[in-house]
């Protein structure tokens, strides 16, 4: 629910002791993440953009939201490194932070040519992921019994996607993710109330996983001390 800056550090801190590098293993996880995630919001953007097609305005920030994904999923995979260009112009002036960046950046893209069926396989989990998301979308509107159809959940998660882009900076994302997608569904003509409620439940669903994985690093962490404990 915090987003990157707390889930990716926490990620590489639990994988600290197993073998390989923790930080290339779960930076190439989260960008395979992305890129699946970028994809689909394309998808999802064509898909709003026909059905917003009176608004020129609505038209506008889709085809912005598009272009960011774009470039985007050419960065993520691009061949080769980013910084490195970067890192030999500044030289000697080049901050310690910035070289192991290019350091890590170039470990990633490495790991990527090397295991390019690992990462097919990442790929398409990753893309399965957002087809679950699309799907609670319309388990909700099934509940609500609202009609949909595919047009309606694919705009819905291109609001989602740009909405997260844009308050990505807010701790847990209060009320910004509550209230961004009242406001989507008002904009597709749907009821306000309902946007809230499938915001809510997404909100629920986060909370379960997050009691989920503190009671399983809890429990993980008190065995671990236990065998610890015995063993000496």
């Amino acid at each position: 629910m915090l987003g990157a800056a707390v889930a990716e550090p926490m990620k590489i801190r639990l994988l600290r002791n197993h073998a390989g590098s923790p930080t290339v293993a779960t930076l190439v996880d989260t960008g395979t993440y992305w890129f699946a995630s970028g994809l689909f919001g394309i998808f999802a953007c064509i898909s709003a953009s026909l059905l917003v097609a009176h608004s020129t305005r609505a038209l506008g920030l889709l085809a912005a939201l598009a272009t960011i994904f774009i470039a985007g999923l050419f960065l993520i995979a691009r061949p080769k490194p980013l910084l490195s260009p970067l890192v030999r112009v500044l030289g000697a002036r080049c901050p310690a932070w910035l070289r192991k960046g290019e350091e890590i950046e170039t470990m990633m893209r490495t790991f990527a040519s090397r295991n390019q069926r690992a990462m097919r396989r990442m790929l398409w989990l990753d893309l399965a992921c957002q087809v679950l998301l699309a799907a609670e979308v319309a388990a909700v509107f099934w509940i609500l019994g609202i009609p949909f159809h595919a047009g309606t959940i694919l705009a819905l998660e291109a609001a989602n996607r740009g909405m997260k882009m844009v308050t990505g900076w807010m701790p847990a994302r209060i009320g910004a993710d509550e209230g961004a997608t009242a406001g989507a569904f008002a904009a597709l003509g749907l009821s306000s109330a309902s946007g809230l409620a499938l915001a809510l439940t997404r909100r629920m669903r986060d909370l379960l996983a997050c009691a989920v994985g503190f009671g399983w690093l809890a429990w993980n962490t008190r065995f671990n001390n236990g065998v610890s404990c015995c063993c000496e």
